[in-house]
């Protein structure tokens, strides 16, 4: 046998394979004297100038449904955007805690801005609806007595313009001068819908569909009418069941002037400034707001609701300064809060030209709100 002493055997174990061991090294000092390499390396990515963490789930869809979508709003993905992901490391028993907390730390959903981490913000989809509004030519005027006795009965008109606005794909309606013969026709014609009068003596309402928004809350705004008298105009809120966003909607007609009403300028004036007020009372919390009516007005009532630049109207026009109408301006109009994009405008004059009402219907998209698309 050898004489050789024998060296002492260092206590612990030492691995089998020393390339292991000079991996494990670099690794951990990698970690102790470069961890920012480490963290920084697959964060988020940023997608339509919106970070979102990796994760495995996807993001939100952009069609109308949010992380968190309202009980009644369908699911939906987006499989067509990219979704970035954490990079994963195989757990080893031999990993040191330095490293398992910065592949922790790597995987965390949060975003990261210029050094700072954030809580991460998921994107909000737009709200979308087709808008309209009409004066329908109220049941007493093509009545017996009536001022229109060459029109038919409110009730047959009804029956006749309900598919005109069916064929216009709308999700939310301004009505004025919507008398009971009418609102009864109205009911049993179109399946789906729910209308918010407000007041039993009431001639003025918004039509909604019940798959597209849920009631919230509604009330009356009283203006003043022929001669001064009170009368009650509709406003609601309501949620729309793809997004969640609240939208409010209020229904107006001010009174017109002529030898038997008498001249009503002023009281167009007041009933404006009012429903001004109203608009701007139920946007205070940052929600759009759109107002729909008959007012009897062009020019002068433009100038009124767009001269304080936070209601535009839906056919364009100036907003604060200067006042400028849009071109071919009627009585009729659809006004919104200025955080609202209108597009798709139109009046359609084939009501008028079937004997339906003596007014036009109006229509618009409204889009509002939106982020991380």
């Amino acid at each position: 046998m050898s004489k050789h002493k024998r060296v002492p055997r260092p206590r612990g174990r030492l691995p089998r394979h020393p390339r292991r061991l000079g991996a494990a090294l670099l690794t951990t000092a990698v970690v102790l004297t470069g961890g920012a390499a480490v963290a920084t390396q697959g964060w988020p990515a940023v997608l339509g100038g919106v970070e979102h963490a990796g994760s495995a789930r996807d993001v939100g869809s952009l069609s109308g449904v949010t992380d968190q979508p309202s009980p009644d709003a369908p699911q939906h993905t987006n499989a067509g955007k990219p979704t970035t992901h954490a990079p994963t490391s195989t757990p080893s028993s031999g990993l040191s805690r330095e490293r398992k907390r910065a592949q922790r730390q790597a995987r965390k959903p949060q975003d990261v801005v210029q050094g700072r981490t954030l809580k991460q913000i998921p994107p909000t989809p737009a709200t979308t609806f087709r808008v309209a509004t009409v004066n329908v030519l109220g049941d007493s005027h093509t009545a017996r007595g009536g001022n229109k006795p060459g029109f038919s009965s409110g009730s047959s008109r009804m029956s006749r313009l309900v598919p005109i606005l069916q064929s216009q794909n709308l999700d939310l309606i301004g009505l004025q001068e919507f008398e009971p013969p009418q609102k009864a026709t109205f009911n049993r014609s179109a399946s789906g819908w729910s209308v918010f009068t407000g007041s039993a003596r009431g001639h003025d309402s918004i039509a909604y569909r019940d798959d597209v928004w849920e009631y919230v809350t509604g009330g009356t705004g009283t203006i003043p009418y022929f001669h001064g008298n009170p009368a009650p105009m509709p406003w609601v809120t309501l949620r729309n069941r793809t997004s969640n966003q609240l939208v409010s909607a209020i229904s107006i007609h001010n009174p017109t002037s002529n030898p038997r009403r008498g001249n009503n300028a002023g009281h167009r004036v007041e009933a404006t400034r009012r429903e001004i007020a109203m608009v701007r009372q139920l946007s205070s919390a940052g929600n759009p707001v759109v107002l729909l009516g008959d007012f009897n007005e062009r020019s002068k009532a433009f100038c009124m609701v767009t001269g304080g630049g936070d209601i535009l109207a839906a056919n364009g026009g100036s907003a604060g300064g200067g006042c400028a109408p849009p071109p071919a301006a009627g009585i009729d109009w659809i006004f919104g809060t200025s955080s609202i994009t209108f597009t798709e405008y139109q009046r359609l004059d084939d009501p008028k030209a079937r004997g339906i009402t003596d007014h036009p219907v109006v229509v618009a998209r409204a889009t509002f709100g939106g982020t991380g698309r």
